[in-house]
């Protein structure tokens, strides 16, 4: 099986990479990535053992291009797309996000169409931020998308994979990702130092439901998608188990041993984010139910147990 990966340098990538070639002994990844010499050394540094033999053996690849005698793949899995959360990302212009997920899926697929290289299997990233009804459970069946600026900007890059792959026989799955937990994801990195000075929680955000996974049940997913035939369309990336952002909020600081003493206005949080306000605001409760009708037996469904993997307490320094 070849399989190209995108947004190679990615969190979720690299995670999957180690999985796929530790799951499947005859696999072969293509990465595409813009940044070639800074992915490649990204990945020598990976310590896998399995990934270091695969990395010898040419059965993984760093690519910054795809030209005519590239293996045609069997599987696509488009992860590029400039993080949406971060410290700067109200910095962020319109036309970056746009351009890194609706523009580049665009090109992606008129270059495998032109080089007649069209997968199998076409998977692309999405968001939870999709749906567009706050507060109220959404399944892959829900017919609300859209409304804010990130929901309209999930549902046109799902509306760029079925137009780019207009005319072509493959199966389309859409990967609708809640919060992805493990060691160096976004989220961790993002809110664990806010926790740390006690400035965790947002003022009204009590009932604020987080979908999320674990980076092992995410990558375990993907699989999962790929190996299933009849699962299609969107597919809700996420645990069946409900925890607010004040849940989240109690649970990592016991574990840095961190009082929250102070909630963000809900007003300042929209003031400084802007466009992405939702991101931090939207309460979303998020069903798997793809998954889970098709036999998917998820690891982690308790952040109890999942966050003192990744989050630890620094030490008070003398």
């Amino acid at each position: 099986m070849h399989i190209l990966i995108t947004g190679a340098s990615g969190f979720i990538a690299r995670n999957l990479v180690v999985y796929l070639v530790d799951q499947i002994p005859d696999v072969k990844v293509t990465l595409l990535t813009r940044k070639l010499k800074r992915t490649a050394a990204l990945y020598s540094k990976i310590r896998s053992s399995s990934l270091k033999r695969a990395l010898q053996q040419c059965r993984v690849l760093v690519i910054d291009h795809l030209a005519e005698n590239i293996l045609a793949p069997d599987v696509v899995i488009n992860l590029a797309g400039a993080p949406i959360v971060t410290p700067q990302s109200f910095s962020l212009s319109n036309n970056e996000l746009y351009n890194s997920r609706i523009k580049y899926t665009k090109e992606l697929c008129n270059t495998l169409k032109d080089l007649k290289k069209f997968p199998k299997v076409f998977m692309n990233a999405s968001a939870m931020g999709i749906y567009g009804s706050p507060g109220t459970e959404c399944d892959e069946n829900s017919v609300s998308l859209g409304g804010d600026y990130i929901a309209n900007l999930a549902l046109d890059w799902e509306s760029s994979v079925y137009e780019g792959a207009k005319l072509v026989p493959s199966r389309i799955v859409l990967l609708r990702f809640g919060n992805v937990l493990g060691s160096g994801s976004g989220f961790i990195k993002n809110s664990v130092p806010v926790i740390r000075k006690g400035l965790g929680e947002i003022s009204g955000s009590e009932k604020q439901f987080i979908p999320w996974i674990g980076i092992e049940d995410t990558v375990r997913a993907i699989h999962h998608c790929i190996i299933n035939s009849s699962i299609k369309g969107p597919v809700n990336i996420c645990t069946p188990n409900k925890y607010t952002y004040h849940d989240y909020c109690n649970i990592v600081s016991e574990i840095v041993g961190k009082k929250q003493w102070f909630k963000c206005p809900r007003f300042l949080v929209t003031f400084v984010k802007g466009k992405i306000a939702p991101c931090f605001l939207n309460s979303l409760i998020m069903v798997p139910k793809k998954l889970e009708e098709t036999g998917f037996k998820f690891k982690d469904v308790e952040l109890e147990t999942l966050l003192p993997r990744f989050v630890k307490n620094k030490p008070n320094r003398s």
